[in-house]
């Protein structure tokens, strides 16, 4: 079961203290989507309209939120605001979710990383410090303490 699978996860959250709630579409299947587009776009409103959930942290990337974009209704989203975080094919959603509603997501971890082994300290501390300190004047390092040089400042 898809739960068991992603174990690790679970226990690491619950583990921070974070209280988990499953989309209705995290054990559905249509090909080698989580559900169809229509119904993966209504689970994120409903994510979104649900108050007790605080933030959403999509559990993969991959193709479908291209696929489902242009069927989100952004004025739920725009009305009740929370922080949006994924990476990869979730770019097009977050992306899409700051053009219709000005408001800000994290392209950041997803689910599947979450207390998962391949997942460093620095990359886990720098993603708890984007929901949980104030980004205003943050400045990312490297964590190989490498130069960096800034091409376009903003």
């Amino acid at each position: 079961d898809a739960y068991q699978k992603y174990d690790y996860m679970v226990k690491y959250l619950e583990g921070l203290g974070y209280k988990i709630k499953f989309g209705k579409t995290f054990e559905a299947v249509e090909g080698y989507l989580a559900g169809s587009d229509e119904l993966r776009a209504k689970d994120l409103e409903e994510m979104f309209l649900d108050k007790e959930v605080e933030a959403i942290i999509c559990m993969r990337g991959g193709y479908g939120c291209s696929r489902m974009v242009d069927k989100i209704d952004f004025n739920i989203i725009k009305n009740n605001p929370k922080m949006l975080c994924g990476f990869s094919d979730v770019t097009v959603l977050l992306n899409n979710i700051y053009r219709h509603t000005g408001l800000p997501s994290l392209h950041g971890l997803v689910g599947i990383y979450l207390g998962h082994q391949k997942c460093n300290d620095f990359t886990n501390q720098n993603f708890w410090d984007a929901f949980n300190k104030p980004q205003l004047g943050r400045i990312l390092k490297n964590p190989d303490d490498m130069s960096a040089e800034t091409l376009v400042g903003g």
